[in-house]
Protein backbone atom coordinates (compact mmCIF):
# COMPACT_ATOMS: atom_id res chain seq x y z
CA UNK A 1 0.00 0.00 0.00
CA UNK A 2 0.95 3.30 -0.76
CA UNK A 3 1.46 6.03 1.82
CA UNK A 4 -1.46 8.82 1.86
CA UNK A 5 -4.32 6.02 -0.33
CA UNK A 6 -4.87 2.65 -0.93
CA UNK A 7 -2.68 1.44 -4.24
CA UNK A 8 -1.44 -2.05 -3.80
CA UNK A 9 -4.69 -4.08 -3.05
CA UNK A 10 -4.72 -4.25 0.71
CA UNK A 11 -6.48 -1.14 1.43
CA UNK A 12 -9.40 -3.74 2.31
CA UNK A 13 -7.17 -5.36 5.18
CA UNK A 14 -6.46 -1.97 5.95
CA UNK A 15 -10.03 -0.84 5.95
CA UNK A 16 -11.37 -3.89 8.30
CA UNK A 17 -8.42 -3.56 10.50
CA UNK A 18 -10.16 0.21 11.16
CA UNK A 19 -13.44 -1.18 10.63
CA UNK A 20 -12.71 -3.73 13.69
CA UNK A 21 -11.49 -0.82 15.85
CA UNK A 22 -14.04 1.24 15.39
CA UNK A 23 -16.58 -1.71 16.26
CA UNK A 24 -14.48 -2.20 19.46
CA UNK A 25 -14.99 1.25 20.52
CA UNK A 26 -11.55 2.49 20.27
CA UNK A 27 -11.37 6.32 18.90
CA UNK A 28 -10.02 7.36 16.00
CA UNK A 29 -6.17 8.34 17.65
CA UNK A 30 -6.38 4.77 19.31
CA UNK A 31 -7.38 3.28 15.61
CA UNK A 32 -4.65 5.58 14.00
CA UNK A 33 -1.66 4.29 16.60
CA UNK A 34 -2.57 0.99 16.02
CA UNK A 35 -2.51 0.82 12.57
CA UNK A 36 0.64 2.61 12.22
CA UNK A 37 1.89 0.03 15.25
CA UNK A 38 0.43 -2.65 12.63
CA UNK A 39 1.89 -1.33 9.22
CA UNK A 40 4.58 1.46 9.97
CA UNK A 41 5.13 3.54 7.29
CA UNK A 42 3.24 1.72 5.08
CA UNK A 43 -0.06 3.17 6.35
CA UNK A 44 -2.85 5.62 5.41
CA UNK A 45 -2.37 9.28 6.12
CA UNK A 46 -4.18 10.07 9.52
CA UNK A 47 -7.00 12.22 7.71
CA UNK A 48 -7.90 8.79 5.80
CA UNK A 49 -7.74 6.87 9.27
CA UNK A 50 -10.14 9.42 10.57
CA UNK A 51 -12.27 8.90 7.96
CA UNK A 52 -12.67 5.30 7.55
CA UNK A 53 -12.95 5.60 11.49
CA UNK A 54 -15.86 7.90 11.21
CA UNK A 55 -17.28 6.12 8.16
CA UNK A 56 -17.42 2.76 10.46
CA UNK A 57 -18.65 4.58 13.69
CA UNK A 58 -21.82 5.80 11.44
CA UNK A 59 -22.56 2.03 10.60
CA UNK A 60 -20.82 2.04 7.10
CA UNK A 61 -20.15 -1.89 6.85
CA UNK A 62 -18.47 -2.00 3.11
CA UNK A 63 -14.40 -2.31 3.24
CA UNK A 64 -14.99 -1.26 -0.11
CA UNK A 65 -13.59 2.63 -1.44
CA UNK A 66 -16.61 4.98 -2.76
CA UNK A 67 -16.92 5.21 -6.69
CA UNK A 68 -16.17 8.22 -7.93
CA UNK A 69 -18.49 10.73 -9.97
CA UNK A 70 -17.98 12.86 -12.44
CA UNK A 71 -15.01 13.40 -15.25
CA UNK A 72 -11.70 11.41 -14.85
CA UNK A 73 -8.99 13.57 -14.07
CA UNK A 74 -6.99 12.68 -17.05
CA UNK A 75 -7.84 10.05 -20.43
CA UNK A 76 -4.22 10.42 -22.50
CA UNK A 77 -4.38 7.86 -24.98
CA UNK A 78 -2.20 7.53 -27.97
CA UNK A 79 -5.41 7.66 -30.28
CA UNK A 80 -6.60 10.78 -27.75
CA UNK A 81 -2.56 12.22 -28.61
CA UNK A 82 -3.14 11.60 -32.52
CA UNK A 83 -6.66 13.26 -32.64
CA UNK A 84 -5.76 15.96 -30.79
CA UNK A 85 -2.72 16.78 -32.86
CA UNK A 86 -4.85 16.58 -36.20
CA UNK A 87 -7.03 19.16 -34.72
CA UNK A 88 -4.61 21.40 -34.40
CA UNK A 89 -2.76 21.09 -37.61
CA UNK A 90 -6.51 21.74 -39.36
CA UNK A 91 -6.18 25.26 -37.59
CA UNK A 92 -3.66 26.23 -35.28
CA UNK A 93 -6.19 29.24 -34.12
CA UNK A 94 -8.40 26.81 -31.91
CA UNK A 95 -8.60 27.42 -28.21
CA UNK A 96 -8.45 24.50 -25.53
CA UNK A 97 -12.05 24.94 -25.16
CA UNK A 98 -13.08 24.05 -29.05
CA UNK A 99 -11.10 21.18 -28.88
CA UNK A 100 -12.58 19.59 -25.59
CA UNK A 101 -16.16 20.29 -26.66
Amino acid sequence: MTRGGFGNGSEKGTASCIRVCANLGKSATETLEMIQQGFGDQTLRRTQVFQWHARFKARRTSVEDDEHTGRPTSCTTPETVTRIQEIIRQDRRRTIRDIAA
